[in-house]
């Protein structure tokens, strides 16, 4: 079965980390990082998913 995917975040990241927080508890099998455009040669690290109380979870 594929995935059907729901975009949680459109941000842009100027540096070398970005720490997003949703609004609200998210489930999901699968996540999917989407780079649209970059001045140079793009970098991503590896992605890692946290849960935290703070944001709501």
């Amino acid at each position: 079965m594929r995935p059907r995917w729901r975009a949680e975040a459109h941000i842009t990241t100027i540096g070398h980390r970005r720490i997003l927080a949703l609004p609200r508890p998210v489930t999901a099998d699968a996540v999917r990082v989407v780079v649209e455009e970059s001045r140079g040669p793009g970098r991503v690290a590896p992605v890692t998913l946290h849960r935290s109380r703070a944001a709501g979870g």
